[in-house]
């Protein structure tokens, strides 16, 4: 019996593996992202993003339809504007790049347009990467001004409710059927 219950339980893993990746994906920045202005201290970074995934030869574009990045002085939401005319891209050799137009607040202008200065990188299918590392995203006027400050920023996926439900509901299976 209890080779059945492994059985299923690796049937269920391996289902949920195989399910195409969802056409939104959410991100949390981690520990450690900092937004810092020209002439400041590096501030703590939190917040979320998610992604819209669109593939084109040799790159996977990255559209965003929410972002909210939070600090202690400041405060980033995604311009949903056609004013926002940036993408992020994913590359299959592991690099990415972020770009995006955001209203800020704490800053003198209220529009600015975040952008990777170098090439970040990360983990995971290209179609749904894990964990993104982007340690120099610029902060500009985004109508070509000047350079107001850097983030540098990490995050990570987060997984589906589906996905986080399936694996429980294994979990207990194999637990319903050691006592029985």
């Amino acid at each position: 019996m209890r080779e059945k219950s492994v059985f299923v339980f690796a049937f269920i893993v391996a289902f949920t593996l195989t399910l195409p990746a969802s056409s939104e994906l959410i991100y949390e920045l981690d520990l450690g992202s900092t937004v810092t202005v020209q002439g400041g201290s590096p501030e703590a970074l939190t917040g979320t993003f998610t992604w819209e995934l669109s593939s084109a030869p040799g790159l996977f574009h990255a559209h965003a339809t929410e972002l909210s990045f939070q600090s202690e002085s400041f405060t980033f939401t995604l311009n949903t504007t056609p004013y926002n005319n940036l993408d992020s891209a994913l590359f299959p050799d592991g690099t990415c790049f972020f770009g995006e137009v955001v209203d800020a607040t704490g800053l003198s202008l209220g529009t600015v347009e975040i952008s990777s200065f170098e090439e970040g990188y990360y983990t995971g299918p290209i179609n749904g990467p894990t964990n993104l590392v982007l340690p120099d995203v610029v902060i500009v006027d985004h109508s070509g001004g000047p350079f107001i400050g850097w983030i540098d920023m990490s995050a990570t996926l987060v997984p589906e409710p589906a996905t986080v439900l399936l694996f429980g509901l294994g979990g207990l299976g194999l637990l319903r059927k050691r006592r029985a």
